[in-house]
């Protein structure tokens, strides 16, 4: 693992994967599905934050449906971004801070 981060399984919440479910996604790519079911906590996987089998943190993540999350790879980083800007606001509104 990159020595930057320090070992991702220390950053794990179930409160921020729990609250992911029904909320609208937010990455928006042409085949969202629209659908807040099926929405999840979705990882962002850049810059070597992750490795084979490794999740990386779960604040370094946003809200997308199941659709936009199995098409990620297929998104722009201006949309990752923005998702996982819109992400932390939302979440910070509903817990008032980052890392509940």
């Amino acid at each position: 693992m990159n020595m930057l981060f320090p070992k991702p399984a220390k950053y794990k919440s179930k409160k921020l994967r729990d609250f992911a479910r029904g909320q609208d996604c937010l990455l928006n790519l042409g085949c969202c599905n629209h659908d807040p079911e099926t929405t999840v906590l979705c990882h962002i996987r850049l810059f070597g934050v992750a490795g084979m089998s490794v999740k990386p943190p779960d604040f370094l993540a946003f809200h997308a449906c199941s659709e936009c999350h199995r098409n990620e790879k297929d998104a722009g980083f201006d949309d990752i971004l923005r998702a996982l800007m819109l992400t932390l606001i939302r979440v910070y509104e509903r817990f008032g801070t980052l890392t509940p």
